[in-house]
Order: C-alpha cells, then sequence, then structure tokens
C-alpha cells in the first residue's frame, strides 16, 4: 500500500506540471490548439517513465537497506525503511550531484574525492537515519551499507572515465 502512494505521489504532480506546460506552451507559442486527449496520452506517458525511473531507484536502495536488515538481524520497521529510501533518493536526485561537483573541482577526479564523499555521505546518510528515530547501531551500520554502495558507484565511473 505504501509503494502506490508513493507511486502516485511522485505520478500525479509530474503529469499536472507536465500537462500544464504542455497547455501553457501552446498558447504561448500560438500554435494550434491540439486535441486534450493528445495532452492527456503525452502527460501520462512521461509522468509514467520519470516516476518508473524514480521508483526504479527507490527499489535499489529499499533492496540494499533490507538486505542490511536481514543480514546483520536489524529490528527495522519495512515503513521506515522505505521512508528511509525515499529520502535517500531525494537527496541524490536534489543534492548529491551538487556537493559531487563542488568536491570534484576541489579535489579533482582522484581517491580523495571518493573519500571525500564517503565522508560526506557518511554523515548525510547518518543525520537522514537519525531522523526516522533508529538507534545509533542500526543508523551506523544501514549508513555504511548504502554509502558503500554510492562509493563504488562512483569508483566505476572514475575509473570508465581514465580508461
Amino acid at each position: 500500500m505504501n509503494v502506490l502512494i508513493i507511486f502516485f505521489a511522485i505520478f500525479i504532480p509530474i503529469f499536472i506540471a507536465f500537462f500544464w506546460f504542455m497547455t501553457y506552451q501552446n498558447r504561448k507559442e500560438g500554435k494550434e490548439k491540439e486535441p486534450l486527449y493528445i495532452k492527456i496520452i503525452s502527460s501520462f506517458a512521461v509522468a509514467l517513465i520519470i516516476t518508473l525511473v524514480f521508483m526504479f531507484f527507490i527499489f535499489i536502495i529499499f533492496g540494499t537497506a533490507s538486505f542490511t536488515t536481514v543480514i546483520f538481524n536489524l529490528d527495522i520497521d519495512i515503513k521506515t525503511i522505505l521512508f528511509i529510501s525515499v529520502t535517500i533518493v531525494a537527496y541524490s536526485i536534489i543534492v548529491d550531484h551538487l556537493i559531487f561537483t563542488a568536491v570534484k573541482h576541489i579535489a579533482g577526479e582522484n581517491l580523495l574525492l571518493i573519500f571525500s564523499m564517503f565522508v560526506i555521505r557518511l554523515i548525510i546518510f547518518i543525520s537522514i537515519c537519525s531522523l526516522y528515530a533508529l538507534t545509533f547501531n542500526i543508523t551506523i551500520i544501514i549508513s555504511i551499507v548504502l554509502n558503500l554502495l554510492f562509493t563504488a558507484i562512483d569508483y566505476i565511473n572514475i575509473n570508465k572515465k581514465e580508461e
């Protein structure tokens, strides 16, 4: 049930925004009016694609956090894991790239960049997990495991660019 709520919480604003954009852009450019069903179908398709991409990343983080709770035998509610996953994906999409770019300009593309991002993300992930009132041990474990996932992705991307 929570997954459907998250799906529609992402889908509906994107659908409305794209529908409004198509209507506003047609009025602004003075083009012929497109039929309403074309706007609805186009908005639905774009919103569905974007929502599915968001949900894919949420499920990756959710799966990693769930796997961590099983491996380390942590006592965390599934809803809490889902909310942590959504928060971390939102952070990754909104803020992480900006921080990564700033640190990359300061440190360059090397191991210092990876280590700096590991420390920054660890602090941020600990803060995110603390928002959900998890114990310190659970917070540290989940933060480190999720951070290792992000660090592995950064390491792979930097090594691909060097080749």
